[in-house]
This record gives structure tokens, C-alpha cells and sequence, in this order.
């Protein structure tokens, strides 16, 4: 196996890439390994190299900014954007560059904020040590809304408006501290219903926007999280994933994907899409309805 070189993403100018060479830092397990180059490749042979270069770049960035994380199933994180954005190009047969770099951020600034923070001001010789800074959980917090918006800007910078935009709109909101900010007590059970009904409606919300992608993203995403539910061990993690989703799948998706208007990109695609998020749901949602 060829050597994967470090790359700096953040560089003003864009080398030419290739899947052999792109950045890949850390240590990663075969699967994930394979993985990040079959959808390279995926990338390279569907799109100019211009576009690939930059979609390498964010696929760099999201690597770097996921490291850290894994998916309920015990995956690394990084595995998700790159399984939705893969998804619009295999299954969606959507062929948008910017498209593609946001599904690879789509969680960036919502779970991430302060590691695109970090890069920032490490980039511009800020602090010394910026890791100590952010271990500090008051500067965080303190300075939340400001770290956010350094990272929106950073990824402004580096892929322009409409993919920081975006980026943006596919942040959901902080729901505990909109719950928090009632003065009334409410208990762990109610509070967990109303962070439901929260996100059911902000996923309508963004399936109701003129912008056709996000709704293309969330779509994509929304069946990447829901389709393997299944292989997730019974207990209180998957109960709460199938409360969270089944109603978004029942009075949601699947009405969007009925009524869908022509003009929408996924118009062609809607009826397997819709066959498939009916399939997960008598699969694994019904019961939890």
C-alpha cells in the first residue's frame, strides 16, 4: 500500500490530489482505510480535477475535525459525511461539487465548532497552546456563539458562501439551552419529547427551503442514520434513536417524498428513496411509533 501523505488544507492554493495521496493523519483501520479510497475514487471519476482537488480538501478538513468521534454503532465518525456525500453521487446521481463538500461538513459546526476554531488561530499563530485554551470548558462556553462563528467563517474562506451557508442551516440548535431557558422544571422524560418535536420540526423547516439541497443533504443523511439502526444492541441508546427518528421518517420524510415537486433534484429518485425509508420504517420504526 502506498504511502498517504499529510497535506495542508488550509493553504491558500490547491495542489493536485489523487486517492493515493491524500491526507489521512491518523491511524485508521483497514475498512475505513478502503473506505476513504473508494470514495476518492468515487470523486475522481465523476467530477473535474479542479472539483476534486477542493472535495479532497474537505475531505481532509472532516477527517482532521472527526478524528475524535464515533458513531453509535461504535464506528469512527468520519465514516457518516462520507457515506452521505458518496450517496448523492451514488444513489442520487447528483453531481454538484458544493454540494458534495457540504455533505462532508454538514456536521462540522454543529459538533465541531471548536475544533475549526483551533485551526484557525493555530493558522494564524494566535496562541500557543490552543488545545489547553479550549480544554477550558468557561472559555467555551463563555465565548460560544464567537467560536461558531469563526468556524463558519473558516469554512467560508476555504469553500465559499453558499457551502458555509449551508453548512449553517444543517446545524440543528443548541435544543437544551432553548429548553433550559424555561423557567420551569421538566423532568429527563419530558424534556426528551420536547427535543423530538424540536427537531421534527426543524427538519421540516429545512425541507420547506427554496434551497433544494439542503433538503437533498438532510435526506441523505436522515437515511444514512435510520438504516442501521437495526444492528444496534437493544437498550436505552436505541430506544431513544428510534423515538427521535420515527416520527421525522412517519410525518416527514415520507409526505415530502409523496408530494415532491418536479422541479426537485431527487423528483427521479424520489420513489426508491420513498420505497426505502418505508422499508426501514415497517423494519425498524413501527413499533416505536
Amino acid at each position: 500500500m502506498s504511502e498517504i501523505k499529510e497535506s495542508n488544507f488550509f493553504s491558500s492554493d490547491v495542489e493536485e490530489l489523487d486517492p493515493e495521496s491524500v491526507d489521512i493523519k491518523r491511524p485508521m483501520e483497514l475498512k475505513e482505510l478502503e473506505m476513504s479510497k473508494k470514495f476518492l475514487s468515487l470523486i475522481e471519476d465523476n467530477f473535474s480535477l479542479d472539483d476534486f482537488n477542493l472535495i479532497s480538501k474537505a475531505f481532509s478538513l472532516a477527517q482532521e475535525i472527526h478524528e475524535d468521534q464515533v458513531q453509535p454503532d461504535g464506528k469512527a465518525y468520519i465514516n457518516h459525511p462520507v457515506e452521505v456525500a458518496s450517496s448523492i453521487v451514488e444513489n442520487f446521481k447528483i453531481y454538484d461539487r458544493d454540494l458534495i463538500i457540504t455533505a462532508l461538513l454538514h456536521d462540522s459546526l454543529e459538533d465541531q465548532s471548536e475544533r475549526l476554531f483551533a485551526f484557525y488561530v493555530e493558522k494564524n499563530n494566535f496562541f500557543v497552546n490552543t488545545h489547553n485554551i479550549l480544554s477550558l470548558q468557561s472559555f467555551v462556553n463563555k465565548f460560544s456563539e464567537e467560536i461558531r462563528e469563526i468556524a463558519f467563517l473558516e469554512i467560508r474562506d476555504n469553500f465559499g458562501s453558499p457551502v458555509a451557508e449551508r453548512v449553517r442551516r444543517l446545524s440543528k440548535p443548541d435544543f437544551d439551552s432553548l429548553i433550559d431557558s424555561c423557567e420551569e422544571e421538566i423532568s429527563l422524560e419530558k424534556r426528551q419529547l420536547i427535543k423530538n418535536k424540536m427537531y421534527k420540526d426543524y427538519f421540516q423547516s429545512l425541507l420547506e427551503l427554496s434551497d433544494y439541497g439542503v433538503g437533498v443533504i438532510k435526506c441523505a443523511d436522515l437515511l444514512n442514520n435510520t438504516s442501521k439502526n437495526h444492528l444496534l444492541n437493544d437498550g436505552p441508546k436505541k430506544s431513544k434513536l428510534l423515538k427521535k427518528y420515527s416520527p421525522v421518517i412517519k410525518d416527514v420524510i415520507i409526505p415530502f417524498l409523496q408530494k415532491m415537486e418536479k422541479e426537485h433534484p431527487l423528483y427521479e429518485k424520489s420513489q426508491i428513496i420513498l420505497d426505502r425509508f418505508v422499508e426501514i420504517y415497517n423494519r425498524d420504526f413501527a413499533l416505536a411509533a
